[in-house]
Formats: structure tokens, sequence, C-alpha cells
């Protein structure tokens, strides 16, 4: 036993979980048939010998560690306001999901006392113990019950909570009856299934989407969010090119059809075939624009998008500076901007392990190239990146994390002014990942951050010199990712983005 290990994990425990720690200290001896060992990494894992001599493991013998940040990756859901884990054995997927889901609550509860003492005595938590919105909960179903009462897990009528079980062998009659607790307490739907590993309750704002069937107009990043964002949930999301033609489209019958301004440009044919769905079906038809006004400069590009805005059921327009225009036109029009997509999660890493200076992600355009000429004569000292899309997602949130400063700059809205108010994918997409991100000044920026969590610029020379500032500056870095990524991942993810179409819709009874 490490009594310096024991001792900062007890004083983090009793400074969030005061009655856990109490729990704690009465507690006996590790249960007979527990073994807490170092697995083949090196981290800690557990397993454990029931009556008859059956071996279970509460986690991999080989890297328990990029065990769990593969499930947390793998089911962590597009919503949730609360997390409940029970049973959480050493800690690794509970520590895993917290850094996916850092802006949720998150509820412990362990049901064995002693082995959870004989974790405090091995393994270091004092950082997550301590960690705001983290608390504990152990002991028996009773005690449990009463803890539960007397600090409900409950937001927004209990919406919005999910509940992980892990390892219930151990003692399943105990587990299960503590499962119990927890869905009456948290009024989530019943258990069911494989208990380890899954995935209990989860609500969706106005809309269950169990069942819910989604046809989106094509197979890129873009569809690829809306699944991330609805599959988690139940829903069923395909896109026109998962169908060999219309009537097996008709034979899904979609409840939505979702439309992207992009995919428009490059397969015109699409409205026609999204307007014949529409008649048949009684589906909307939502359409979303994400580059306004950029189209707007074509004579030819301007008219489709205009007959698409008059034909959508609900056009969303990532620019409130235009909704006027299509005000006029008679298009039932509502601004929506992006937001993070579900596989762009990332946490950020130290100064030291960041190679580059700066760097910027985007189409190399004659306007931006002018800047960056313009840059690069100001900082010939620093070591920077121009990457073009194309990146996996993966790749693409490396790349934003190994990077000191990411810059946005003229979005491709630009090409009809310099005055425009939206703002990129990137802007929510790099905080996510864990990036420090400097943007060009613009309206609807400062509509969703506030002043202390972003960094921006007005022309290149400010641009050079902020970069310079904090590429020099970690701390003031840090405190600023740290901000707005709390911020994205409460307010700006593709989750709320779709939340807000769906009641939208309802608001319109539009979604039947």
């Amino acid at each position: 036993m490490s009594a310096t290990i024991f001792e900062k994990n007890l004083a983090a425990l009793r400074a969030t979980s005061p009655a856990a720690a109490h729990a704690v200290l009465r507690a006996g001896d590790i249960p007979c048939g527990v073994d807490i060992y170092p697995a083949r990494s090196g981290a800690f894992t557990a397993r454990y010998a029931d009556p008859d001599g059956r071996t279970t493991h509460m986690h991999s013998a080989f890297d328990p560690e990029s065990e769990a940040r593969k499930f947390a990756f793998s089911c962590a859901p597009a919503f949730g306001k609360w997390i409940v884990w029970l049973g959480p054995g050493l800690w690794h997927g509970v520590r895993a999901m917290r850094e996916r889901m850092f802006h949720c609550p998150l509820c412990v509860v362990e049901p064995d006392t002693a082995f959870f003492k004989a974790v405090l005595e091995t393994v270091p938590l004092h950082d997550i113990l301590c960690a705001p919105g983290v608390r504990v909960i152990t002991g028996a179903p009773d005690s449990i019950r009463a803890e539960f009462e007397a600090g409900p897990v409950r937001t927004d009528a209990a919406k919005n909570v999910i509940v992980f079980m892990q390892a219930a062998e151990r003692m399943p009659a105990v587990f299960h009856e503590c499962l119990s607790v927890i869905h009456a307490a948290v009024s989530a739907a019943p258990c069911s299934g494989d208990p380890l590993n899954a995935v209990r309750a989860q609500a969706f704002g106005p809309v269950r989407p169990k069942d819910f069937r989604i046809i989106v107009s094509a197979n890129d990043r873009y569809a690829d969010a809306v699944a991330q964002t609805f599959e988690p949930a139940g829903a069923c999301v395909k896109t026109i090119f998962d169908f060999p033609g219309t009537e097996a489209m008709l034979a899904f019958e979609p409840r939505l059809l979702f439309v992207f301004s992009a995919n428009l440009m490059r397969w015109p044919d699409t409205l026609t075939l999204m307007r014949g769905l529409r008649s048949k079906t009684g589906a909307p038809l939502l359409v979303w624009n994400m580059e306004d006004p950029m189209y707007f400069a074509d004579p030819q590009q301007r008219a489709l998008i205009m007959e698409t805005a008059r034909a959508a059921d609900l056009y969303l327009t990532q620019s409130a500076q235009y909704l006027h225009v299509y005000e006029a036109e008679g298009v039932r029009a509502a601004y929506l901007p992006t937001g993070a997509r579900p596989d762009m999660m990332g946490s950020p890493l130290p100064h030291d392990q960041q190679a580059l200076d700066f760097s910027f992600f985007g189409f190399w355009t004659p306007w931006r190239r002018a800047f960056f000429d313009t840059l690069a004569a100001l900082l010939p000292d620093m070591a920077f990146r121009l990457v073009e899309p194309g990146m996996a997602p993966e790749q693409y949130r490396d790349m934003i994390r190994r990077t000191r400063v990411n810059l946005t700059a003229l979005t491709n809205c630009d090409v009809t002014a310099r005055d425009h108010w939206a703002v990129s994918d990137r802007v929510w997409e790099i905080p996510y990942a864990g990036g420090f991100l400097l943007q060009d000044d613009r309206r609807h920026i400062h509509d969703h951050f506030p002043d202390n969590e972003i960094a921006v610029f007005t022309d290149a020379r400010d641009c050079a010199e902020k970069i310079r500032f904090y590429a020099g500056n970690p701390h003031e870095r840090s405190r600023i990712i740290e901000a707005a990524r709390a911020r994205i991942a409460r307010e700006h993810l593709w989750a709320h983005r779709m939340e807000s179409a769906l009641e939208m819709l309802l608001e319109r009874e539009l979604l039947k």
C-alpha cells in the first residue's frame, strides 16, 4: 500500500464526496478473490475469481487505458447532461469517458466499498476525484438510494441521463439492485440486454429518434456527422447513394429529407429527386446552406440556390445577415450555424509536443494566397503549414493539436465581399479538437462566444503580432482553449444543431 496515493485520493474524495470518503475509512479489507495487478502496458488492471474458480477480467490484461479510450470513442452519445457509471473498477473507462464528455457532470457508483478502498490505495485517482462535476457514491443499495434522494441526478426533468454498468458479474444481485435504484432515481428506461459496457438510457429532445428514418443528399462528411449524431440514439440515416433507385427510397419511408447546399452544386438533379420524394412521402424537406452567400456571386448558382430555398419546408442559412434576402423571396428561412462534429473531439497537447507555430486549414484561393504571402513575410522565423481539405478526421485532429496557433481566415462566403458575418466549421472544430484558434474578426463569432473565450485579428499585421504572442504564451492559450471547448461542448455540437433543426420543424408543425 502506498500511503501517499491513498492520502491524496482520500483528500480529493473528501473534498467532493464526503459521505463516500467516510464510508471508505470504515471499509474492511479487499474482497476475497479480487486481484489488482499491472497489465502488460504497465497500467493497473484487475481480475476476480468466483467461488467456482472461474476468473473474469474487469479490464484488458494488455492495455486497459487504450481499450477504455476506444470504448469511450465508440459509444459516447451525442447528447448527455449527466453520466452515471455503476461499477467503475479501476476507473479506466470512467477516465476515458470523462475526457470524451468533459462537459457532463459524472456520478460514479461503486457498491463494493472495500474494493473501492483497495483501488484508492493502489491507483492515483485524485485528479479525477476532485474534478468539477464529479460525484462518488459507494455502499449498499439502500445507501445509494439515500444518496440519490439527498442529491438527485436530475436535469430538465431527467432528460439526457446516460447510465453505464461494468463488471456486474462480480456481485450480480447487488449490481442489478443498484441499477434499479439508479433507474428509478433518474427516470431512465428499464435495463435490458448485456449489462457490460452498455449505454442504458438516452433522451433526445422533443423527438424520440428510435425508428426515425432520414435520407441525406450525399455521402460526405456532413452526412457522416448527421449519422454520428442520430444513429447512437436509434435513428436510421442513409444517403441517396445507398439505394438502387427511387422505389427503394420510397420503401424506406423516410420521415425527414436532408439536403446540403454544397451537394446541389455538384449534383443539381438532387433537388428534383428530393422534391419528388417529398411529394410522395410527405416527409419535410430540410435544406442547410453552410456557405452563404458564396453562391450569390454566380448567377446560375444563385438561381439554383433560390429555387432550392423556395422548395424547402425549412431553409437554414449559416448567416443571419442574409435572412432578409430569403424572406423577400418568400422563403421559410432560419439562422443555424454549423457545429463541431462528434469525431473531432480531442484534448490539448503540452506545449513541448507542438512542432508547428501556426497552421491554416482550407482551400488555397487567390484571396488567401495574398494574405498568407504577407503573413510569411512578417513571420520568417516561425514554422507553419497550409493544409487543404482531404485529411481523415484523425489526421486533421492530430495536426490541430500539434499546432500552437490554428488560423481561420477569409472563408468561402467572402467571395462577394469582405464584411460578412458567417464563420466556418473550423471555429467549432479546432477548439473541440483541443487546438487554439485565432480567427479573423466577424459578427457571428461574437454572437456565440464572449470575448474572453476567443482570439481574433483584424488584418495580416495584427494576425502576425497575435500569432507571435499566443505561440509564446502556452498558459493563455490553455485558458482560452478550455473555455472555448467547454462552451462548444455545452452549446455548439452537431447534436445541438440537429436538435435545434428538429425543434424548428416541430414549431412549424412540419414533422409528423
